[in-house]
């Protein structure tokens, strides 16, 4: 019996790690990540993302119960945006962005974050601004924020990305 050839070999070997590639890539893309509540800028995060997305359920988890009616307002109010991807197979499209951060100020409880949600061919971002977390027994809660759109033609002006 004839034994395979080297470029037969060469080739399973080949096949076999773009697999290996191809699903260790898919699952970092795809696995959702464990939200650390007792670190306010993952809850503040959080939160943001449960409002661009009209996530009535996961912001109220990450709230007082005082903001609730706050926040099914909110729902009914806004619209989901849906950004349009450049490249469908693409999840590193940078058409579309979600981003922010803050800082909890040296003697204070509360933590403060800013997050914002961008679809720059669209000319659409939403502003959540001045998110106020507070510690509690079963981790931060947010406590306050505001929302704005701001236009494409307002990005490059200065003080624009601020809900006033």
């Amino acid at each position: 019996m004839k034994r395979p050839g080297r470029l037969i070999l060469l080739l399973a070997g080949g096949l076999i790690g773009v697999a290996i590639i191809t699903v260790a890539i898919v699952g970092w893309i795809l696995w959702p990540t464990k939200l650390n509540r007792n670190d306010c800028f993952d809850v503040a995060g959080a939160f943001a993302e449960s409002l661009v997305h009209n996530n009535t359920k996961t912001a109220k988890s990450l709230t007082t119960s005082q903001q609730w009616n706050r926040l099914d307002d909110w729902t009914a109010k806004h619209t989901v945006f849906h950004c349009p991807r450049r490249i469908w197979w693409d999840p590193f499209d940078e058409n579309e962005s979600f981003g922010g951060g803050g800082g909890q100020p040296n003697g204070t409880v509360t933590a403060t974050a800013t997050y914002g949600y961008r679809c720059y061919d669209q000319g659409y971002y939403l502003l959540i601004d001045d998110i106020i977390l507070q510690p509690s027994e079963d981790g931060c809660r947010v406590i306050e924020w505001k929302t704005c759109e701001i236009p494409k033609s307002k990005w490059f002006e200065s003080g624009a990305f601020q809900c006033r």
